[in-house]
């Protein structure tokens, strides 16, 4: 999913001449770089609160139904969900590179 943004990204500055646009605004090219690599960024870290919450709910489903009365580990789902976060930041910034420079 992470590719399918940076893909709409760049492939609508190209279709409305975007960059040009962009790139006569008083704004230093680094700053406006760093910006468009916080949008899939942001879509990152949205897709892993929709897939914490989806795991959270499931778990919580799946427990009442099946009679377990231990709690869930929110934490451990925390954690992992952050790990995965971090881990995924250089693929983003490899995908973003590709399809931006």
């Amino acid at each position: 999913s992470m590719i399918v943004v940076c893909v709409m990204v760049a492939g609508r500055e190209t279709a409305n001449n975007g960059v040009r646009k962009m790139l006569a605004l008083p704004v230093s090219r680094h700053a406006l770089a760093a910006a468009k690599f916080c949008v899939p960024v942001f879509y990152l870290l949205m897709e892993m609160v929709v897939f914490l919450a989806a795991f959270v709910a499931a778990g919580l489903i799946a427990t009442h139904d099946a009679g377990i009365t231990e709690t869930l580990p929110a934490i451990y789902l925390l954690k992992w969900s952050v790990g995965l976060f971090f881990t995924m930041l250089p693929c983003v910034a490899a995908m973003w590179a590709v399809t931006v420079l």
